[in-house]
């Protein structure tokens, strides 16, 4: 997954996160409707997300930490979504 792939899926959930719809333990299906991604991949990215979370940083930022830190991340891009 791409820094760029990472950064959208991350505003996504800061969005979902905002809209107070979920819980965000409860985001995997959401990543999975938004992204087409599979529920491994959906629960990589939420851990990831909530692995960086810090509401003064930007989802670049978060994203870039991620990848730097190695957190537990998909490989490959994203289909469909938000793209």
């Amino acid at each position: 997954m791409t820094n760029y792939d990472l950064a959208v899926c991350f505003e996504y959930l800061d969005e979902l996160r905002d809209s107070g719809v979920t819980n965000m333990y409860g985001a995997g299906p959401y990543l999975r409707r938004e992204f087409s991604l599979n529920e491994g991949e959906s629960m990589k990215v939420l851990l990831s997300w909530i692995d960086t979370f810090d509401p003064d940083a930007n989802p670049v930022q978060r994203a870039t930490e991620a990848l730097k830190n190695d957190y537990p991340l998909v490989v490959g891009q994203l289909t469909g979504g938000r793209r």
